[in-house]
């Protein structure tokens, strides 16, 4: 390094692929994404997604109910319990090896409205 050149073994290519590291060039999956997400928007003001259950506001389209409709609903616990009452209905019916109920049904409930 005496002649001022750098060593060949010390050159690093710059990246071109960002103008700095701070703002990189867009993409275009980068602005179709955007574009999706205004077009999601725009859909949504006009036919927005709601709790079948309680009619509320929700951003997740993949679910149906939202979180304290989900806690409403009540709960058994039969899936942890061996013969549990739903097991028992079935004794000597049919053969059954495991039966079990989510959550209790009862009339003009959340359930109840959601099924009919």
């Amino acid at each position: 390094m005496a002649d001022g050149r750098w060593p060949v073994a010390d050159y690093q290519p710059v990246d071109r692929t960002t103008v700095n590291e701070h703002y990189p060039k867009p993409q275009p999956d980068t602005i179709m994404i955007s574009f999706r997400e205004i077009s999601d928007s725009l859909l949504h003001l006009f036919f927005p997604h709601v709790c079948s259950g309680c009619g509320s506001d929700m951003l997740n389209k993949e679910s149906t109910l939202c979180m304290r409709c989900i806690e409403r609903l009540p709960a058994t616990g039969f899936e942890i319990q061996a013969d549990n009452p739903v097991e028992k209905k079935f004794w000597g019916r049919m053969p059954l090896q495991y039966g079990m109920a989510q959550y209790y049904f009862t009339p003009q409930s959340l359930l109840q409205h959601l099924m009919h």
